[in-house]
């Protein structure tokens, strides 16, 4: 099984200063993750270059832009398909007066239609833990990004229910691996999933990513 799916050489820088909420710089030192936290998600959109992107856990909709960026970069048409679901328990007020009454999904939705006006994006606020909404269990995505629940049934459960939903070929992201509970979701997923899966790779950067990659 592969280990080589992504290198650091293969980021792509994204600008995510330019959305980002400014108090959210807090969530990366100083640089917003922008040359290597979301330089590898968009770089892994440039090299696998999804048209349908499946996003669990939105956060004002900084991770999709990248994904979307560096697929739109790798040459898919501007009319790719990204669906974010997000529970937005974390999505309250914020430090910035600006964005204190918006909600996760409805920034999102405002930086999608700014900064990537071509990408059809659809947002959901569910819970993933109570199931998928009906309208994204009917579809497949050529790339899904798991960052919802980080307990241990959390992140193992959002797999078991995205994966039925991956295309052959597809890659799915689990962001937050340097978190315990979540490394173990990912181990258990991998080694019962082992015979569907062309690679897997342990990423490193600010928060560490799980890579699998599904059989064609």
């Amino acid at each position: 099984m592969r280990s080589d799916l992504f290198d650091v050489s293969e980021r792509f820088y994204v600008p995510i200063e330019q959305i980002a909420i400014p108090s959210d710089i807090s969530i990366f030192g100083d640089s917003y993750g922008e040359s290597s936290y979301y330089s590898d998600f968009a770089g892994l959109g440039k090299k696998y270059t999804p048209q349908r992107v499946l996003e669990i856990g939105v956060r004002f909709g900084y991770s999709g832009i990248a994904i979307t960026s560096g697929a739109l970069a790798g040459g898919v048409p501007s009319s790719m398909t990204y669906v974010g679901l997000d529970a937005e328990f974390f999505s309250g007020h914020t430090n910035d007066q600006a964005y204190g009454n918006y909600r996760s999904n409805a920034v999102a939705a405002e930086n999608f239609k700014r900064f990537r006006p071509g990408v059809d994006a659809t947002f959901f606020t569910c819970d993933t833990r109570q199931g998928l909404p009906e309208e994204v269990t009917q579809q497949q995505f050529d790339l899904i990004n798991v960052d919802g629940d980080h307990s241990y049934e959390g992140a193992y459960g959002d797999l078991q229910r995205v994966w039925p939903l991956l295309a052959p070929g597809g890659l799915i992201i689990v962001d937050d691996t340097g978190m315990v509970d979540v490394k173990r979701a990912v181990e258990q997923f991998r080694d019962e999933h082992t015979a569907e899966l062309e690679g897997f790779q342990w990423h490193l950067n600010e928060r560490g990513f799980a890579i699998f990659k599904r059989s064609a």
